[in-house]
C-alpha cells in the first residue's frame, strides 16, 4: 500500500522497494500505468500494477 507514511499497518511499500522485491530477470512489469485504489477515508490509496512470472 502506498500510504506515504512510516510505521503503523497498513505499511507503506514505496514503488522502488516494490521493484527491487520483484525484480525483472524473474517478473514482467507491464508497460501500463497502475491503477489508483481509493481507500474508504480517502486519506490513503494503492497502486495496483500488473506483474507477470517469468518461466
Amino acid at each position: 500500500m502506498q500510504t506515504g507514511e512510516e510505521g503503523d499497518p497498513p505499511y507503506h511499500c514505496d514503488f522502488l522497494d516494490m521493484r527491487k522485491l520483484f525484480p525483472s530477470p524473474q517478473w514482467q512489469w507491464m508497460d501500463s500505468p497502475p491503477t489508483m485504489i481509493s481507500r474508504p477515508k480517502g486519506t490513503r490509496y494503492e497502486l495496483a500494477f500488473l506483474l507477470r512470472k517469468k518461466s
